[in-house]
């Protein structure tokens, strides 16, 4: 696929992110962010799902920081997904992200 500059730079960086999240052992503590941060570096790195990923990562990233995405931002994305032929994340995924984004507090800009 050709991918635009931008996403074949987050796909790339996802793909290093998740050799190093599978080789660096983690603490039963942090066992449950650990794999879902495998997760969504998983979700990432697939070009079927890169930019569903991202999207979704940005909307709970701002439903986080209280700005959750309006309905005109989510039909744009769904748009954008489609014309990228992007498989949906599973719930596991949306979940893994959901939950990521609670925890580490992503920040948005809108």
């Amino acid at each position: 696929m050709n991918w635009p500059p931008p996403l074949k730079k987050l796909r790339r960086a996802a793909i290093q992110a998740l050799k190093t999240a599978k080789a660096t052992p983690s603490s039963p503590a942090e066992r449950g962010e650990h794999n879902d941060l495998i997760t969504v570096m998983r979700a990432v790195a697939d070009p079927r799902k890169t930019l569903a990923a991202y999207v979704a990562m940005a909307g709970a990233a701002g439903t986080v920081a209280g700005r959750p995405p309006s309905d005109a931002e989510r039909r744009e994305a769904d748009e954008l997904c489609r014309g990228f032929e992007q498989t949906p994340l599973t719930d596991n995924e949306r979940q893994a992200v959901e939950r990521l984004a609670r925890k580490r507090r992503w920040r948005y800009s809108s």
